[in-house]
């Protein structure tokens, strides 16, 4: 028989081999959950974001459709995570909430007014395409014209008689040839307005789309073939910028009355001019 001395040192020895025992399998069981990637690394899930503002409180660098597209930049690479927030992606470069896209969406809008002819200073980020939203109440021509730093005509915007009110589009040039627009140039009898904002505010173009005189829409979408009518009597047409507002190509260039189909390319911004009503349609 044990005495009690005995008897305790035998339930220690027991109490440190259980002991032992219970620690290596707490460190298999732990080296188990590391070797299985979805226990121990969650996988990453796709979440539409409803702002830059909420999303880069997750991707502090934005997030990036390639490697290829996040180039030297800091963004995260998940397409999945980029395609269900491609339209935070305000430049159209890649990456969704990087600083294009703040400066995009950050800039405008705002507003300038005059009365009769004269020139106003345009504030657009350099490389950035916008929309002006015009009116003029005189009776007599109303021109107006995009002038560069050293006032050297750009693009004209607007050659109307009388009464006006329409939105136009302020590109950025040609590929080869960008244009950075530093003021307006206007002819005018009467009042005029006009409102300067961000394109990327500009209403989007996703099935069908009608209105009346000059405007702009942004279409975000594969390439496709549209339909377009016109009633109006003036000339009219369309014209196709580059998702980072370069000029792309006239699709259409008519006098009166329209119905005609030409094709229209992925993510891009479409202008009409036109004196009358007209449709767009897939």
């Amino acid at each position: 028989m044990l005495d009690r001395h005995e008897f305790r040192g035998a339930g220690m020895c027991d109490d440190l081999g259980m002991s032992r025992t219970l620690s290596r399998f707490a460190l298999v069981a732990a080296m188990s959950l590391l070797a299985v990637p979805g226990v121990a690394h969650a996988a990453s899930t796709s979440v539409k974001y409803s702002s830059c503002a909420s999303l880069l409180k997750k991707y502090p660098s934005g997030i990036a459709v390639s490697k290829a597209k996040k180039a030297k930049t800091k963004a995260f690479v998940s397409a999945s995570l980029y395609n269900q927030n491609k339209s935070l992606d305000a430049d159209g470069d890649g990456i969704a909430c990087d600083e294009g896209d703040l400066a995009a969406a950050t800039w405008g809008p705002y507003s300038l007014s005059g009365e009769g002819s004269g020139t106003a200073d345009l504030r657009i980020p350099s490389g950035k395409p916008a929309i002006l939203t015009l009116t003029h109440d005189g009776e007599e021509n109303f021109v107006v014209m995009t002038l560069d730093k050293d006032d050297e005509q750009l693009d004209q915007l607007v050659s109307a008689v009388g009464p006006y009110s329409g939105t136009v589009f302020v590109g950025t040039g040609l590929e080869d040839a960008p244009t950075v627009p530093k003021s307006l140039d206007v002819e005018a009898d009467g009042k005029w307005t006009a409102k300067v904002a961000s394109a990327t505010t500009a209403p989007v173009f996703a099935t069908s789309k009608s209105g009346t005189g000059d405007f702009v829409l942004r279409y975000k979408g594969g390439a496709a073939t549209v339909n377009v009518t016109h009633d109006g009597e003036a000339s009219f047409s369309v014209t196709i910028y580059t998702s980072k507002g370069m000029y792309s190509d006239l699709v259409v260039s008519e006098d009166g009355a329209v119905d005609t189909s030409f094709d229209l390319p992925a993510d891009c911004y479409i202008a009409v001019t036109a004196d009358g009503n007209w449709k767009i349609s897939k």
